[in-house]
């Protein structure tokens, strides 16, 4: 989310990203797990350690009490509560930190605002910053890139996150 109008970001995403935090948590617990199979047992608990506490503050910062998933950023008291795919990492990643009745709910706003038949839009179109269309010169273009644009690649997160939350599904014919 680096594109740039005037030298200013057209996204300005300050403080936290739920993004980073679900790729942080991620990355300890996997070094956990190769730390373990390495037979250290004192990084491997250390990685641990650290992963249950980002996980614990984690929890405690990023659901939306509204019960809309999760916020996009947290800088101190400040929460963006901008709706955005970028959510479902926390959902989609091999190790998640997000309990399975937040996932729901993390899946449930993602298929309410974003999810279309071509992939998943960047912003709701609710946001008042929504820019649906990817169109005019660059100035343009930049400013509507991840404000509303819609992605197919951002389609893999989602699978991955609705067959966490919702198990297998098998398809029926008839």
């Amino acid at each position: 989310m680096d594109a740039r109008v005037d030298g200013r970001p057209v996204t300005p995403r300050e403080g936290k990203p739920v993004e980073i935090q679900a790729l942080w948590f991620n990355a300890l617990r996997t070094m956990s797990v190769f730390a373990s199979i390495l037979g250290d047992e004192d990084s491997a608990k250390g990685y641990a350690g650290r992963a249950k506490r980002c996980r614990t503050t984690f929890l405690r910062l990023f659901p939306d009490e509204t019960g809309a998933g999760l916020v996009d950023c947290v800088d101190g008291a400040w929460r963006d509560r901008s709706v955005r795919p970028n959510q479902l990492f926390a959902v989609s990643l091999h190790h998640s930190m997000v309990p399975t009745p937040l996932a729901r709910s993390v899946l449930a706003t993602v298929e309410q605002h974003l999810l279309t038949p071509y992939g998943l839009r960047t912003l709701s179109p609710k946001d008042s910053a929504y820019r649906g269309r990817y169109e005019g010169g660059p100035r343009e273009r930049d400013s509507a890139y991840h404000q509303g644009t819609v992605w197919p690649w951002l389609l893999g997160a989602y699978a991955t996150a609705f067959r966490r939350v919702n198990g297998e599904v098998r398809k029926t014919r008839g």
